[in-house]
């Protein structure tokens, strides 16, 4: 039992690293109250987007992609001159909560 375990370690492992090399977020659209995006994802495990967070954005529900495709996911702005404001001074910091296989992850970035 305890070898099955660490291998499913290691395997988790193993897809945290991939997903962070390989999860491809591009801008589809965006107005004063979304913006959307679009996140491939090449792995062959489906990846939860359970939270986005920053000041003035924010997921509204978690997003399941499944492995080998890709899914627009819709962020909530609340203070859209705030938000305009922030990215312009470099200012805007995103927190991303990621579930792949029974790994959570959380990714801070600064957009």
């Amino acid at each position: 039992m305890l070898q099955a375990d660490y291998y499913l370690a290691i395997q988790q492992i193993r897809y945290l690293t991939s997903a962070q090399n390989n999860l491809k977020v591009s801008f589809v659209s965006s107005n004063k109250t979304n913006i959307v995006l679009n996140v491939k994802n090449p792995l062959n495990v489906s990846v939860t987007i359970y939270n986005i967070t920053g000041d003035y954005v924010y997921l509204q529900k978690p997003y399941v992609i499944p492995p080998n495709s890709n899914k627009n996911v819709v962020l909530i702005v609340t203070n859209f001159l705030g938000l305009a404001n922030n990215v312009k001074n470099n200012n805007e910091s995103l927190t991303i909560s990621l579930r792949i296989l029974n790994t959570t992850i959380s990714e801070v970035e600064t957009l």
